[in-house]
């Protein structure tokens, strides 16, 4: 996605949090609960997940990038 994009997609997220924050959660334990109960449209990632040292945590997001995507859920991952 391009940088445009991506800027334009986490201005929707700060937009949300300010507006309705009940509708956006950050933060592992917080979004996989709300992957686990449909309650996700879309999905932003830092790339940098994916390339943690610490192999359980790349193995935790690349989880649930994967039920994102099964889930047919709008992902963006941002460039690092």
């Amino acid at each position: 996605m391009s940088c445009m994009g991506e800027t334009a997609e986490l201005d929707r997220f700060f937009e949300m949090q300010q507006l309705c924050c009940d509708k956006v959660t950050y933060g592992p334990k917080s979004v996989k609960l709300a992957l686990e109960q449909m309650a996700v449209e879309s999905l932003l990632l830092s790339d940098r997940l994916f390339r943690a040292k610490n192999v359980d945590l790349r193995k935790f997001y690349v989880q649930i990038y994967e039920k994102a995507k099964r889930d047919g859920l709008k992902i963006v991952i941002f460039g690092g």
